[in-house]
């Protein structure tokens, strides 16, 4: 019996999260518009226009919308599940064939004509098959791209803020030289991580001092009453 397909519009908004660690389904999800964050292994990337994600059964990802949602189409399955491809989750470009694709799944869902839902299943398949065909003749999922190790060094600051330690010796570990960091966060931020660190730590100085938040401000919680609580003062973050 042959897989059938189904396939449609897909848009989520901020603060969606989809997590399974052995996915029931083979779905393919093509982003048109807006960013999602996909996470294989702990290894996560932002999937913006033109990304393709590839889910098959048993998979494992999390998908996750952050400050704005993301739109597309998809199309996955609904045939026997001894039928259905299975691997793991990955992160693909979109070829012409998929672009070419996607226009016409997204012509037919505006046109609304008679014999839709079969129309897109069978484009739902095509697309799945172009999907599957272009997962195979790539030798490995598409690398973290720049947003995604621009987020990493963002992360690793807003962590460290007011630490004193270099910003060199913070980002160390993160797996690419600091010149490489320091290009990815440029194309992404705009500016030089200094720069950027340096702005988050005076923006962190004029919030404490708003709040009042120095050392000694503040009752402790526990112990002796009117003892203050050790916190960071302005002139570690400035």
């Amino acid at each position: 019996m042959p897989l059938r397909f189904r396939c449609g519009p897909k848009a989520w908004d901020h603060g969606y999260r989809f997590e399974t660690k052995d996915y029931d389904q083979f779905q393919v999800i093509c982003v048109t518009g807006g960013r999602v964050w996909f996470n294989v292994c702990d290894q996560e990337a932002a999937a913006g226009p033109g990304s393709l994600l590839l889910l098959p059964v048993g998979s494992a990802s999390i998908l996750s919308c952050r400050g704005s949602g993301y739109r597309g189409v998809a199309a996955y399955d609904v045939g026997p599940a001894v039928e259905r491809p299975v691997g793991a989750a990955r992160l693909l470009r979109q070829d012409a064939a998929v672009r070419q694709m996607v226009g016409l799944i997204e012509g037919e869902l505006s046109a609304v004509q008679p014999g839709l839902d079969a129309v897109l299943g069978g484009l739902g398949c095509a697309l799945c098959a172009l999907a599957l065909r272009l997962a195979a003749s790539s030798d490995e999922a598409r690398p973290p791209d720049a947003a995604w190790w621009a987020e990493r060094v963002r992360l690793r600051l807003e962590h460290s803020l007011g630490c004193g330690r270099p910003v060199r010796e913070q980002l160390a570990g993160l797996g690419l030289t600091y010149r490489q960091l320091a290009r990815h966060f440029r194309a992404v931020q705009g500016c030089a991580i200094k720069a950027w660190e340096l702005r988050r730590r005076l923006e962190e100085g004029r919030r404490l001092l708003a709040g009042g938040r120095v050392v000694g401000s503040e009752p402790a919680r526990g112990g002796r009453p009117g003892r203050a609580q050790p916190r960071p003062t302005v002139g570690a973050l400035l």
